[in-house]
């Protein structure tokens, strides 16, 4: 939140209510980015990773139907779907594990903006109609739980105070004649 030299210093609101946009913004941008990553969310073929989106009313999932038509048909998606797995019995079948297999192409792409004071509730969520199934891989749980750390990031200023530096101590000659270097104290 440090000001320019030729800012207006009783604009303290505007500047103040700029600053927690901003880090509103990239903290719900980062968010809905982390969670459409393998890392943090189940992929067979990458649909639900790519379903992950903000907005400032409750979100609805899609119908069962759209869902898997979407998966079934849609590239890059289908092409996984229909990809033959190993299956019980170390048979191909479509029905196989195709764990970390999909493709992450993000459906909501974003930037999300939102205003602070305006939409003081942001939420994300994924639209498609399994979600509830998905989340009990335990991926996107765990993520949630370090939520409070990417918060602190977002929103802990940074000290932008530079140090002056003091010459402070004199140099000593060293044995063959040679000054070195003044030490340098921190005075903040």
């Amino acid at each position: 939140m440090a000001k320019s030299a030729g800012a207006n210093l009783f604009d303290f609101e505007n500047d103040f209510e700029a600053y927690f946009d901003q880090g509103f913004n990239r903290l719900i941008n980062s968010l809905v980015e982390d969670l459409s990553t393998p890392q943090n969310s189940p992929v067979y073929t990458g649909y639900f990773a790519s379903s992950w989106k903000a907005t400032s009313y409750r979100i609805k999932r899609e119908s069962r139907q759209e869902s898997d038509r979407n998966r079934r048909t849609k590239t890059p998606w289908s092409t996984v779907y229909h990809k033959l797995a190993r299956g019980t019995g170390d048979t191909l079948t479509p029905w196989g594990v195709k764990k970390n297999m999909g493709t992450i192409e993000r459906r909501y792409p974003g930037p999300f903006d939102f205003n602070f004071k305006q939409y003081p509730t942001v939420y994300i969520s994924n639209t498609v109609n399994y979600a509830p199934y998905a989340l009990e891989d335990g991926k996107t749980l765990a993520f949630l739980g370090d939520v409070k750390e990417k918060v602190n990031e977002f929103f802990t200023e940074s000290q932008r105070l530079g140090q002056i530096k003091v010459a402070g101590k004199a140099g000593r000659r060293n044995a063959a004649g040679q000054s070195t270097q003044a030490q340098n104290i921190s005075i903040f």
